[in-house]
């Protein structure tokens, strides 16, 4: 974000945590570069390589695809379904004329605090579901191609949510609990964000729990396409 309407005071709060910041990442580069040369990398590569160059599939991949598409895609999206992130429920989001100090007045901060972990849970499914789908893109129809769209949408969405949380929370874990008291600018900035977004997830989360739309998300993968099917997973 930019910081040129920040104050003095809080500009100098924020140059003591991105200089916390600056130390943790080279702490954590120091050490991811201590994996990537270590033996057991080393020893990844090598394997992942070795099946590269002679793959091993399950029998299974013998099958055509059109004919099996539907017993691999279904389940990973009943699991979407299922996922208790759905039943999370938050208070609504402000009127759009509302204040940003007026956020402090309702219970979206402490229901997301409350929810954060399992809301950040299902954006790693739809993150699962999204690149699962996006494969199989030229097996279906423009409607599923949409669909897998709409996951990549709710997929940024809880990740934007997510981030604006760490975010706070890395605040806190550096100026403080009462940060937002040394850096009201930011803090107004960032619980704006948060409603906003949740403006945007609060239809999209009643339509996944609509039984007439999770019908049809089922349906949709059900009918593959059979004509010029392209080949199989394994010849």
């Amino acid at each position: 974000k930019a910081t040129s309407h920040l104050a003095t005071s809080e500009l100098q709060c924020l140059e003591v945590a991105t200089s916390d910041l600056a130390r943790r990442r080279r702490k954590h580069a120091k050490r991811m570069l201590k994996i990537l040369k270590g033996h057991r990398y080393s020893r990844f590569v090598t394997k992942l390589q070795q099946w590269l160059d002679q793959p091993h599939f399950q029998a299974s991949a013998e099958w055509p695809i059109a004919l099996v598409l539907p017993d691999l895609l279904s389940p990973l999206v009943n699991r979407l379904l299922l996922h208790p992130g759905w039943l999370t429920v938050i208070a609504q989001p402000l009127h759009p004329t509302a204040q940003v100090g007026d956020l402090r007045n309702t219970q979206i901060e402490g229901d997301l605090n409350r929810y954060g972990e399992v809301l950040h849970d299902l954006r790693k499914q739809f993150k699962r579901v999204r690149y699962q789908t996006e494969f199989f893109v030229p097996f279906y129809d423009a409607a599923y191609a949409k669909q897998t769209e709409e996951f990549k949408v709710l997929q940024d969405l809880l990740g934007e949510l997510h981030d604006s949380q760490v975010q706070g929370e890395f605040l806190e874990n550096t100026l403080g609990r009462f940060w937002p008291e040394v850096l009201p600018s930011v803090s107004d900035r960032l619980q704006q964000d948060r409603s906003d977004l949740w403006q945007q997830w609060l239809p999209l989360q009643q339509k996944y729990l609509n039984p007439v739309f999770r019908d049809q998300l089922r349906a949709l993968l059900l009918h593959p396409q059979s004509n010029d099917t392209p080949q199989p997973l394994a010849s």
